[in-house]
């Protein structure tokens, strides 16, 4: 028996910026647009006075509100915020 695999999306395609900023917290809008200016996690640490983790974990929280999966995908979110 052949099993099919639904090809689960890594960035909802209908996904804008609008729908980003409303569904994610200040912090986490605050970090997304310093990440889109291609900061390091560090950076954006250093900027808001937080931890490089505590930058990396505000990141993986976005990805899981927004479904988004992988570095690819994330890069795709970053790119409609700039």
């Amino acid at each position: 028996m052949t099993q099919h695999y639904e090809e689960v999306p890594t960035t909802p395609p209908t996904l804008t910026k609008e729908e980003v900023m409303a569904k994610t917290t200040l912090r986490e809008q605050r970090i997304l647009l310093l990440a889109a200016q291609e900061k390091s996690n560090k950076e954006i640490g250093d900027e808001l006075g937080i931890s490089e983790e505590t930058a990396k974990c505000h990141r993986k929280n976005v990805s899981r509100k927004l479904n988004v999966s992988g570095k690819a995908a994330f890069r795709r979110l970053l790119a409609l915020l700039r």
